[in-house]
């Protein structure tokens, strides 16, 4: 009814009403208030508008949305080859997620839009943690997958992963999210093992205007300002986001898992056309305020709960195109600065990309470039978390040169090498080939295959620090019957305590202690080494008819020096106390295959349905007594699918589905269950050409589940409960 209220004729009326009803759930941080403070005289200037407008970005979305299932084949992605190409004419496993995909998924995070990709795992460790990995070795910091955010790595080299809280662009603009499962080493270097994933913004010419998208629900509340306009051959926007998001609830009590977040970022880019002629420049701030349910036993040290985080980026690039070559230059600064329950860390990265495409034939076509990155970090430690060097700075060195060769009109073949050298690992250069064809059978069938060889470099907390922590309790009965063998100082092996009745009694007895207090210390001896991936993969794509798309892809990996855990020492601390000395060490080896499905069908112009589903087996051997690589073969589901549902009731009117199941995975123990399946729902009512009104509602079967816990560094078992809200998302 509001609608019609002539004190809302003009468009700042309603931008104004909708702020007002979303500031009463949303207790906003001084941080982001500041920052809407300095976007407010931006967005109260009028702007000129490009010959695309806000409105029609959005209208562009939806066209795509419409077109035929061939055009949407043909999409065009840059993460496979870097440079642009058609999906179908990539010889890898690769899925797009659009950006009308991720606005009709009705997700909030990063994190979890990654769930409408076959073959990615994704488990919400609590409130602000994930657990994201592709074809397996899932965990906080997955050390195999590396994420770009507009070709920025945002892998840390100190964890070995993702901060995947400080990962929060506006939804909006982001372009599409590509992600390529299997190795893309050869191109993007190492870490880039299991897969790849690249965030990619929306340039400024395409988000004019202003927009702003306000929500209020019961677990989370959002805002999200945009405003953009160009002067000359200048385009621009600025943005501001902020998320408040509730706790979530301790699967050991039932209560809150004391682990609420509120995040805010605001940012920036600019892009300069001529042409061709491209010149980009973008930067981002970030604040996160959090409490961590952390597992930090108060007999170690008090840490507390409060969690902060501090980030800064900014990127430059310029491309160059002319005929059929590009040269491209790009330079990345990155800042972060975390203050977490055991340590203090700061790091920062400067980053320098060359990048040269040139076609020396229709048959040939080269891609090369080089890449020069410091790192400089330094650490406040404690008694959780020691380091040999509390600061330190290195480079990392790489080349590579790619030639994609078109043999026939039907046949490419693709061949590429990348050299990398870690001055801060006592390695060699780090060679990472990949060879890959495509064949077009028909204009409807098409097939690809690739060999990788790919490897993984430790990160500096496996080699230089010294970590402690108490162990988990699902681990303890393990842990107790391992320190019962050690105490026999190797009189008696596990055979002869299990043939001896009194020996396994007392066995039984000790390992069922629950007033024992067992301290783990894994210490760094500088020891661990690089871990080699080769990889092979087959994929076929075909297109039976204009309403129907069917994807398939198979693979094997051959895993090499898997990290593992060697006993050092153990010693009695107390009457009931113990301590575990652990060192890193490539012990393991694992073999892992599976394939993946990815299918889309379109009923009717207005209801199109997806459907996607994984299957994964994973071996280790040559683990030792301790099973740390063992555990490996348990932390991903062995079948994922999911089944999506994009209804357009109306003109006005959209309902779409989202159900999916994820199998149990080794994580919290054996009385915790892990396999779930859920449903999620959006429903949406275009009130006006500026407005959209969409009702969210996730994990509908459950009313909290539990998905994933770290064993020895994350926080306590945490349940991921229902939660809805409702948005409004305006603009101009």
């Amino acid at each position: 009814m509001f609608l019609h209220d002539s004190r809302l004729g003009s468009g700042w009326g309603l931008c104004c009403l909708v702020l007002v009803s979303t500031c009463r759930q949303i207790a906003l941080s001084k941080f982001f208030l500041l920052s809407l403070f300095l976007l407010l005289p931006i967005l109260l200037v009028p702007t000129q508008v490009s010959a695309r407008s806000a409105v029609d970005d959005a209208d562009s979305a939806d066209t795509l949305f419409d077109l035929e299932l061939e055009a949407l084949m043909d999409l065009e992605v840059t993460s496979v080859s870097k440079r642009v190409q058609p999906l179908t004419h990539s010889p890898a496993a690769v899925y797009v997620i659009t950006s009308e995909e991720l606005k009709r998924s009705g997700t909030t995070s990063i994190p979890d839009a990654l769930r409408l990709a076959p073959g990615v795992e994704v488990a919400r460790v609590n409130r602000s943690t994930w657990a994201v990995s592709i074809r397996g070795l899932n965990s906080m910091y997955s050390h195999n997958l590396l994420v770009l955010l507009d070709g920025r790595s945002i892998y840390t080299p100190f964890n070995g992963g993702v901060y995947w809280d400080l990962v929060m662009p506006m939804i909006e603009d982001i372009d599409r999210i590509e992600v390529i499962r299997g190795p893309g080493a050869s191109i993007w270097g190492v870490n880039a093992v299991n897969g790849v994933i690249n965030i990619i913004s929306k340039s400024a010419e395409l988000t004019q205007g202003q927009r702003v998208v306000a929500s209020a629900g019961n677990e989370e509340n959002h805002l999200r300002i945009r405003t953009g306009g160009r002067t000359d051959q200048m385009f621009y926007r600025a943005y501001a986001v902020h998320r408040d998001v509730d706790s979530a609830t301790s699967y050991e009590t039932g209560n809150s898992a004391d682990d609420a977040m509120q995040g805010s970022q605001v940012g920036g880019r600019a892009d300069w056309v001529s042409g061709r002629e491209r010149i980009t420049l973008q930067t981002d701030v970030s604040l996160i305020e959090k409490s961590y349910n952390h597992s930090v036993d108060p007999r170690i040290e008090e840490v507390g709960d409060d969690f902060d985080n501090l980030g800064f980026n900014l990127l430059t690039r310029w491309q160059q195109p002319w005929n059929e070559h590009e040269l491209k230059w790009q330079f990345a600064l990155d800042r972060v600065e975390r203050n977490e329950p055991g340590y203090e860390y700061r790091l920062d990265t400067y980053d320098f990309d060359f990048q040269f495409n040139y076609a020396e034939s229709k048959q040939h076509r080269l891609t090369w470039g080089a890449n020069v990155r410091f790192y400089r970090d330094k650490l406040e430690e404690s008694n959780v978390l020691t380091m040999q060097d509390n600061a330190n700075s290195w480079h990392l060195y790489s080349a590579f040169i790619q030639d994609e060769y078109r043999a026939t009109d039907k046949l490419t073949l693709v061949a590429g090498l990348k050299a990398e050298k870690n001055q801060d690992v006592d390695i060699d250069v780090a060679w990472q080939p990949t060879l890959r064809f495509n064949y077009k059978a028909s204009d409807e069938v098409s097939y690809w295959g690739s060999a990788s060889l790919a490897t993984r470099i430790p990160a500096r907390i496996e080699n230089d620090a010294t970590f402690r922590n108490e162990f988990p309790e699902h681990l303890k009965r393990e842990t107790l019957g391992f320190l019962f063998l050690q105490a026999l100082g190797g009189a008696q092996s596990l055979e002869d305590v299990l043939s001896n009745p009194q020996l396994l009694d007392a066995l039984e007895a000790f390992s069922d202690r629950d007033d024992i207090f067992i301290v783990g210390e894994i210490v760094g001896l500088d020891q661990l080494k690089e871990e080699e991936t080769l990889a092979f993969e087959l994929g076929l794509r075909w297109h039976p008819s204009p309403n129907l798309f069917f994807d398939l892809t198979a693979y094997h990996y051959d895993y090499d020096n898997l990290r593992s855990l060697q006993f050092l020492d153990w010693a009695q601390t107390g009457e009931d106390a113990y301590l575990i000395q652990l060192t890193p060490i490539n012990l393991a080896e694992a073999v892992s295959s599976g394939f993946e499905i990815s299918t889309e069908f379109r009923y009717a112009q207005d209801l199109r349905f997806k459907f996607n589903a994984s299957h994964l087996d994973f071996e280790v051997s040559g683990d030792n007594a301790l099973s740390a690589a063992k555990f490996l073969e348990g932390v991903s589901p062995e079948n994922q699918f999911s089944f999506r549902t994009y209804y357009d009731i109306s003109d006005v009117y959209t309902l779409d589905f989202d159900l999916y199941y994820v199998d149990e995975i080794l994580s919290g123990g054996e009385d915790v269950p892990t396999d779930y399946a859920d449903l999620n729902l959006r429903f949406s009512w275009k009130a006006s050409p500026q407005l959209d009104v969409s009702f969210v509602l996730f994990n509908l079967f459950h009313d909290h589940r539990y998905e994933y816990q770290e064993t020895l560094i994350g926080p306590q078992r945490t349940e991921i409960d229902r939660s809805f809200f409702i948005q409004l998302d305006w603009q101009q």
